[in-house]
């Protein structure tokens, strides 16, 4: 299992520096849901236009999970470093589709 989150907004980075490095997963750290994250696509070393957001919540929500977001048309900057990489479950993780089976239960 992945460890707990325990960066900071000192070790932010940005969408453009993520895919520089390479690091695909990202979430903002002011999230209440652990485990909602997005991915971004890194095509020549830039983030792609879209996104995909990662929650537990989503199937509940939207009936699927991810849900794919166009940045440009979000207000989403990919240089401001406001993000922090994700270490946390991955969608195909039991722990990951428990909190997925238990937010969809709650509508129930």
């Amino acid at each position: 299992m992945n460890e707990p989150m325990t960066q900071t907004f000192q070790e932010a980075i940005s969408l453009n520096e993520a895919a520089s490095k390479g690091i695909e997963r990202l979430r903002h750290p002011a999230w209440s849901t652990p485990m909602d994250h997005v991915q971004i696509s890194i095509v020549d070393g830039k983030p792609a236009p879209w996104l995909r957001l990662y929650s537990p919540m989503n199937m509940r929500i939207f009936d699927r999970d991810p849900v794919e977001l166009l940045a440009t048309l979000n207000d989403i900057s990919f240089d401001v470093r406001n993000m922090l990489p994700y270490t946390g479950p991955l969608p195909e993780s039991e722990e990951y589709r428990a909190a997925s089976a238990k937010a969809l239960e709650a509508t129930r």
